[in-house]
């Protein structure tokens, strides 16, 4: 019985018509940037750094769909398929870029001691 439910409920995902609404590129970035803005203005680092959490996530697994159907950003349409070659690049280098620009604008997630600062 398990195995029937699972079996058609993997096979109702894959016969969607169109995507689920958290598949839209321009949602998940607009979330992740309310988010930052939140906690930058409320100076809550945990916050901003969930933020980029997310958006680290939410983007690495938006270039992965990326490769099989292409970025959607309604309202203004779809990519093209992304390139497995630069799907594999964009998934490595993304977290190292974020962390440069968080050590580039000084940007403290976490309140540390002046005693932990060297």
């Amino acid at each position: 019985m398990y195995d029937y439910i699972k079996h058609f409920c993997f096979q109702a995902a894959l016969s969607l018509r169109s995507l689920p609404f958290l598949h839209s590129t321009t949602l998940t970035l607009i979330l992740c940037l309310i988010l930052f803005i939140t906690g930058y203005t409320l100076n809550k680092g945990r916050i901003k750094l969930l933020s980029v959490m997310c958006f680290v996530a939410w983007t690495s697994h938006h270039v992965r769909d990326g490769s099989r159907r292409g970025l959607w950003f309604p309202p203004f349409g779809s990519t093209p398929l992304i390139p497995y070659k630069l799907y594999l690049t964009i998934t490595l280098v993304l977290p190292l870029v974020l962390m440069l620009m968080v050590n580039l604008f000084d940007l403290e997630f976490v309140r540390v001691s002046k005693l932990q600062r060297h």
